[in-house]
């Protein structure tokens, strides 16, 4: 099940995950807008052999409502699997809804083990 304790774990053991669809995405919600300067992204293998493939080269996107136009925010670079990947914003960033996703158009899974939003 999809949790923000699946997504603290420093094992990267466990974590969160979409099927393999177009569109896919993992959600962020906070009670207010937030200024995001830096986000720290990992994903580990999760027991079922996830990867960097599963996050690098997707979008880090935010909105001020959940069904609101989604602003791209940066594309994420994820070199290396089973470590968190400290990533600065291009510039502080103001939103309460916050998402990664690949806008390819193609069918990807996305997954993280690790984020935190500072």
């Amino acid at each position: 099940q999809n949790s923000v304790e699946a997504l603290r774990d420093p094992r990267m053991d466990i974590g969160a995950g979409t099927l393999s669809q177009v569109g896919a995405f993992l959600a962020f919600e906070f009670a207010k807008k937030v200024t995001v300067r830096v986000v720290d992204l990992g994903i580990g293998k999760m027991g079922s052999n996830w990867n960097r493939r599963e996050l690098d080269g997707a979008d880090l996107q935010c909105s001020d409502a959940p069904s609101g136009s989604w602003r791209q925010v940066m594309r994420l670079s994820i070199p290396s699997t089973g470590e968190v990947h400290r990533l600065p914003l291009p510039e502080p960033t103001t939103a309460r809804f916050w998402r990664v996703t690949f806008t390819d158009g193609s069918p990807h899974n996305v997954a993280l083990s690790y984020v935190n939003f500072e």
